[in-house]
């Protein structure tokens, strides 16, 4: 995952048929669409992770091939806590650390929140990026605005505001 190219050794592993039986959750993403794409919620990850790599850190890494498989809950009322509680029995399935998972989770929930930015008061975007692991929830945000085409505008506000609040907070 965190190697040269993931996305093709993702595109092997499907290929083999092995993506269904070690990742099955990543393997339901081919059935849901992506926005008002032609494309699937697994296209978007394939495309995430060539766009990624290299990444920074494993938790990252996992974030960004994790990060879809909300889509796959229902429910909007639950999603937040059925995508917890998902992601983190994969990461005890997968018998990461504690702490890996718990970043993961934390990356791949709070990097929706970036998309409601500028409708937060102010000390609640204060909160947003004060909160462990925020530089990572930010370049989750970014690179999808990269793959989707999206405007980064968002993403250099609240570069911005951590530039102009982080002195602050020390």
């Amino acid at each position: 995952l965190t190697g040269a190219d993931p996305a093709r050794a993702f595109r092997l592993l499907n290929d083999s048929g092995l993506l269904r039986q070690v990742l099955p959750e990543l393997d339901r993403l081919k059935t849901i669409p992506y926005l008002t794409t032609d494309k699937t919620c697994w296209d978007y990850t394939l495309l995430a992770l060539a766009q990624g790599s290299p990444f920074v850190s494993s938790e990252f890494a996992l974030a960004t091939l994790f990060s879809k498989l909300g889509n796959m809950v229902g429910d909007p009322w639950h999603r937040q806590v059925e995508t917890h509680t998902l992601l983190t029995e994969l990461g005890r399935r997968l018998k990461l650390p504690k702490k890996s998972i718990a970043q993961m989770v934390q990356v791949a929930l709070e990097h929706k929140k970036c998309y409601f930015v500028s409708q937060m008061h102010m000390a609640n975007l204060k909160r947003f990026l004060r909160q462990p692991y925020c530089q990572t929830i930010l370049e989750l945000y970014k690179l999808e605005c990269v793959v989707t085409g999206s405007d980064l505008g968002v993403y250099q506000y609240c570069q911005g505001k951590l530039s102009a609040l982080a002195p602050h907070w020390q």
